[in-house]
Order: structure tokens, then sequence, then C-alpha cells
């Protein structure tokens, strides 16, 4: 794990930005790197080289097959300790692999790989093939769902007059009509005394029925189901003792570690944070996640711009264009036609960045929202504008800062800074990114914490006389309903400079001190998730005492 960060810190240093199966056969460039295992990358050069051109002559399956056995990738999966289960995930991803050869013979390695990016954007999972049962397993199941089935063991729980016939249907407690299910009182009862009987009579051996005497709080006493006492059971009354249940608590109160990023050599780092200054893109992942931070600034990991990003880049470029052509033109907008234009030639320099679907589908967006966009603000815009206006060497409280500003709107020598978005109100509001920090969200949305963020540069500029009225985020997604576009402005106040001062030197401090190998926590976070995933603790390289 730390010889992949170093190889992604040079090479994301690189001015040439060469892709990696280049680099990786680089054998100067191998050579000149602090790799711990340098063998097993030249090993792993081989392979990559090897089934590249084995890909011509195979077809996907056998190709899948081949990398899964050479690469030793199989024989991990049957050392590891959760190898049924690991084995159960290979078998359904090969048999995907095979279904999808079987649908097109001519299926390439490209197309399949597109075809999974498109997956993975639209969030499409696959249902794994439990082909394995574990014979010390628990199952868990209802009643409904047990139909038919026996076990040695069965443990009924919640067996109160609440769980059984004042229940109500489905996960959420809707009821179900009556005309679906039971026409009578009476009849709804025998229904529930005979799934409770199909409960009782799955076990072979051994059978538990409880319910909990209380509830959770102590305060409402709770009646056992009736078909309880119909079937002549006597309830026996077992309380655990105190230190047991408090035993317990604390363990489902215990919050599990924060995952641990693998480090690269202390030496790399301190130099990519040479004349590091703080952005708004920065400060903003620092807050989210440590590890995101790291992997993004630090390591610099490859990706490819995704559509998105691309669509927005192209976006941005049309407007800038738009407005220069204006300035050029005697401070006339030129036609929208010519705002499009920009946009489809800025689209097309950059197609790699698409699969044949989203590049149709961004097209036909972008063709769609920027005339009705021009055509909104064609003649309301400020044409007193400064574009794309980067901002360094600005430092507040000895913390260098940076920025780039989209658009700069003059009254005189009073300005509103405009930074555009390729989305809509709704969505930001829904996400609260554009909200000031509340107790839900303490540190604020992103961009509210922007646009905090250019106040404080141009207050700090000291070549320019700037005084700072607004910021405002520019949607331009139109609202599907009023059809109309929206732009949110924010006037800054001292207490919003306050906090996100706070904040920059919270984390630049945290930055220069390196604590950015402990990720967030946080259920959804998927730069931890990443990392839990793929890196054990044991994995991860220690520091030395000249590193400490």
């Amino acid at each position: 794990a730390s010889d992949i960060a170093t190889i992604s810190f040079f090479a994301s240093s690189s001015r040439d930005q060469l892709p990696w199966l280049l680099l990786l056969n680089d054998k100067k460039f191998l050579s000149s790197l602090p790799l711990n295992n340098p063998e097993g990358i030249v090993a792993f050069r081989k392979l990559m080289n090897h089934w590249l051109s084995e890909a011509k002559n195979l077809t996907l399956p056998m190709l899948f097959e081949k990398i899964i056995n050479e690469s030793g990738y199989l024989t991990d999966v049957l050392k590891s300790e959760d190898k049924a289960w690991n084995l159960q995930v290979l078998h359904t991803f090969f048999d995907f692999v095979k279904n999808e050869a079987a649908k097109n013979a001519k299926i390439t390695l490209t197309s399949f790989l597109n075809m999974i990016e498109q997956m993975h954007t639209h969030r499409i999972q696959l249902n794994v093939m439990k082909a394995i049962a574990a014979d010390d397993g628990v199952l868990f199941s209802t009643c409904h769902s047990a139909k038919g089935l026996e076990f040695q063991y069965v443990f009924l729980i919640g067996c109160t007059n609440g769980g059984w016939e004042k229940a109500r249907s489905g996960a959420k407690n809707y009821s179900l009509p009556d005309t679906l299910t039971f026409t009578t009182e009476e009849n709804k009862i025998e229904s529930m005394r005979r799934l409770f009987y199909v409960g009782v009579t799955r076990a072979k051996e051994f059978l538990s029925i409880s319910y909990a005497s209380q509830d959770n709080d102590g305060k409402k006493k709770k009646i056992a189901s009736q078909f309880v006492s119909e079937a002549g059971l006597t309830p026996q009354f077992i309380s655990l003792p105190e230190e047991e249940l408090i035993e317990t608590l604390g363990d489902l109160m215990k919050v599990s570690p924060s995952p641990v990023a693998a480090k690269i050599e202390k030496s790399l780092v301190e130099k990519r944070l040479q004349n590091f200054a703080l952005s708004p893109s920065t400060l903003s992942s620092y807050l989210d996640c440590p590890i995101r931070f790291y992997y993004e600034n630090i390591i610099r990991i490859p990706a490819a711009a995704n559509d998105s990003m691309a669509f927005g880049s192209a976006v941005h470029y049309a407007l800038e264009q738009l407005f220069k052509k204006m300035k050029a033109g005697g401070e006339r907008f030129p036609e929208q036609e010519i705002l499009v234009g920009d946009f489809v030639a800025y689209l097309l320099r950059n197609k790699l960045s698409f699969t044949e679907k989203q590049f149709e589908n961004r097209m036909n967006l972008g063709k769609q929202l920027l005339p009705a966009y021009y055509n909104y603000y064609v003649n309301k815009w400020n044409k007193v504008v400064v574009l794309e206006y980067f901002i360094k060497d600005v430092e507040v409280n000895g913390i260098p800062l940076k920025g780039k500003l989209d658009k700069i709107e003059f009254d005189g020598s009073m300005v509103n800074v405009v930074d555009y978005k390729t989305g809509n109100l709704i969505s930001a509001r829904q996400k609260g990114k554009l909200n000031a920090p509340d107790e839900e969200n303490p540190l604020g949305g992103d961009y509210w914490r922007q646009l905090v963020f250019y106040r404080i540069l141009l207050d700090n500029l000291k070549t320019k006389n700037w005084k700072m009225q607004a910021g405002i985020i520019d949607f331009i997604e139109e609202d599907a309903k009023t059809k109309s576009f929206h732009q949110f402005p924010l006037a800054v106040t001292p207490d919003a400079i306050a906090i996100v001062k706070d904040q920059i030197k919270t984390a630049y401090t945290g930055i220069m001190n390196h604590e950015f190998y402990n990720g967030c926590g946080k259920e959804n976070c998927s730069w931890c998730k990443f990392v839990s995933d793929n890196y054990s603790p044991e994995l991860i390289p220690a520091l030395t005492e000249n590193e400490n």
C-alpha cells in the first residue's frame, strides 16, 4: 500500500502527468523512487503488460480467470478469514462477467469497464449469490418466511399481544385493508394463531418463547400474547445481572475506531506541503474527512475526470468566453449560439471524460440549459466584470490562502463575487450546502464556507481596494416548476468570518502537523470505507524514530 502511495505521489508531481501504465514501464522512474518492494512493482508491471496483450486473444471470462489466478487474488481469497463470503462475492462477479459475455460475444474489456463505471455512477449493485452457508450461523427469519423449514433450535422473540394480536403489517407498520387479509376480527385472530403455530413447530429439539415484561423506559408493562397461554405455557421471569447489562450496553455504545490510511515517507509529505496554501476546496476537503484530504492533495491519487466535472468545466469555459467576447465586442453580448458553440467545442475536446451515453446526455443537457440561461439573464448581467480571477500570496494570521473566483461584478469599488454551480438551488438546500453552522451541521455547508472564504481573501488582498458586498451562488440548472433560474446571495457577517477563520486555523494546523492519516469515521464516508476495506492496521507501515 505504501509503495502504491509513493508512486502516486511522484506521478502527480510530474509535469507531464503520464498514464500509470507508461510510468510503471519506466525503469528509470521506478528505480529513482524509495520503494519498499520494487520487485513486487516490477512483477505487477509485467503481469499488466501480459494481460493487456492477452486481452486481444481471449474472451472476457477467460481473461478474468487468468487474472484472478496469475495475480494471486484467488489464493489470497482462499487464505482469508472470510473466505466463504469472499468466494461468494468472487463467484457472483465471475458469473456476471460470463453472463455479459454470453449476451454479447464481442464484448471488449473497455466496454465492460465502461459498463462497470455506469453501474457505479447509478449505484447499481450485484446481489451476492449465497451458495455457501455457515453451519454455526444464526438465521433471522419471520414466521411467514420459515414455513416449510425446520431447525434444531428456535427462539421466538417479542411474543407480546402487541407483537401478535395487535400487530400491523409491514416494516413501517402500515395496516393492510381487511379485504386483502381478514373479513372479521375472529378470522384475523385465527390467522395469527395459525402463524404462531407455524413458528412454534419449526423447532426439532429446542424452543424458546420470550417477551419483555416492560418497555425500555420501564414505565409500561407488556402482556404476553394470548397464544402463549393457549399453549398451556407458564412464563418464567428471568432477569440478567446488572453488571452484565451494563457491560452489554457499553459494548453497543462503543464507537468503531476511525480507519487509518497507509503512510508514505515523512520527507515526501513535507515536500508536498512546501509552499502549501489553503483554498476553499482543500479546506472543505480536510474538514469533511482528513483522509480525503490526504489522498486528494498529498498522495494525489490518479482519477479520470468524471462526466459531471467535465460538464461543469465546459459550462464555466463557455460563460467565461461569453463575457470575454462581450468585452472585446464593445460591451455587447454575442448571440446565444456563440455560447452554445463554445460549450460544444470544449465538450468535444474532452470527450475522453465521458462514455458515449454520458457524452450524448451532457451534450443535450448543455444545449437545453445554456440558451434558456442566456435568455433569462442577458439583459440583467453586469458588464463591468473581472473573470476567473486567481488570488494568491494572501496571509491571514500567518496562514497562506489562495482561491480562484469565477466572476467579480463591480459597482465602483464595491464588488459581488459570483460562483457558478451546475446544479439547482433546491438540491443544494436539501444537502445543506448553503446553510450556516447549526446543531445538525456545526461546520456549515460547503457553499456557505466558500463565499465566506472569498470575503476573507478580498479583505486581505492588499493590491486592490475592493470591498465585497455579497457572495452569490449562481445555479445554471433551470427550476423545473417555474422555468426560472435561481441565485443565492450571501451578505457575509463578522460572525461568519470569525467562524471560517477558526476553521482555517484548525485545518491548517492539522495539515502542517500531518494529522490526516485518521479518517472522520462517518458511515457514509467513501474514503473511510475505502481505507477500512483495503488496509488493516497491521499492513500500515509504522513511523521510524526519526519520523516521530
